[in-house]
């Protein structure tokens, strides 16, 4: 489901959906808040905010498949499966060393928040989004950027997700 533009201060909550609007796990809600494109995704009963442009080449990572890893639950991006946590925005990847001259996993390793989140509140007059900006997250830099967001504006109807995979965290 894609929501037209809102407008708002930075600090303040703005709403995007009516209550229940997002009450069945897998659902997403894709919008625009002060230019910028966020997704709301539905998984685990709980409600996660992020933006909806890839921050590694503006992949449309918001519909990507959702993933388990070690208990957080990730998006992982459709272009080039990189996992990203909805809770802190943090991409993970599986290291790869080297060990008596073999190639060997060196398991599931964190380079850092890439992806920006806000705050999302669930009410009963509606769904509500505060956006985020303090500091500088890699996503920034896609986020406001409508030739990426394509993908998001052409979706008619929330998105099934679910929780297909498993993969834990060493």
């Amino acid at each position: 489901m894609y929501v037209s533009s809102q407008t708002a201060e930075a600090s303040e909550y703005v709403r995007v959906a009516d209550a229940g609007s997002l009450k069945e796990e897998g659902s997403r809600l894709h919008t625009e808040i002060q230019g910028r494109y966020i997704s709301i995704l539905r998984v685990r009963s709980q409600l996660f905010c992020i933006d909806s442009i890839c921050y590694h080449a503006g992949g449309p990572l918001a519909v990507g498949d959702i993933e388990d890893l070690d208990g957080s639950a990730c998006v992982k991006c459709p272009w080039h499966l990189y996992l990203i946590s909805l809770d802190n925005g943090e991409k993970f990847y599986e290291e790869v060393k080297f060990v008596d001259g073999l190639l060997v996993n060196g398991g599931w390793k964190s380079s850092g928040r890439r992806q920006r989140t806000h705050m999302v509140e669930e009410r009963s007059d509606g769904i509500f989004v505060q956006i985020s900006t303090s500091g500088e997250v890699e996503s920034d830099k896609f986020a406001h950027k409508s030739n990426f967001a394509k993908p998001f504006l052409d979706v008619d109807s929330p998105g099934r997700i679910k929780l297909h995979s498993e993969v834990k965290l060493t």
